[in-house]
């Protein structure tokens, strides 16, 4: 899940503003979706009744990804 959030992010900031590569923006978007599908369950445990697991900052760990992956390339532009 963690790779095609990043991979995603890093999509999307390098076709921001293209219209171009359309055939990849829709598969990157069904590969979430089949995650999402796939593992649904596990990811509402995960992200939500995690307390007092190993799992009890999955949440927090995924938007620190988000942002940080954002970061990173704004950095680099």
């Amino acid at each position: 899940m963690k790779n095609v959030l990043v991979e995603t992010i890093h999509f999307d900031n390098q076709t921001l503003f293209e219209e171009t590569d359309s055939e990849r923006k829709s598969a990157l978007l069904q590969e979430q979706v089949d995650v999402l599908r796939r593992y649904w369950n596990q990811i509402v445990i995960i992200f939500e009744k995690n307390k007092g697991t190993i799992y009890t900052n999955a949440k927090n760990e995924h938007v620190e990804l988000m942002i940080e992956t954002k970061k990173a390339y704004l950095k680099n532009q």
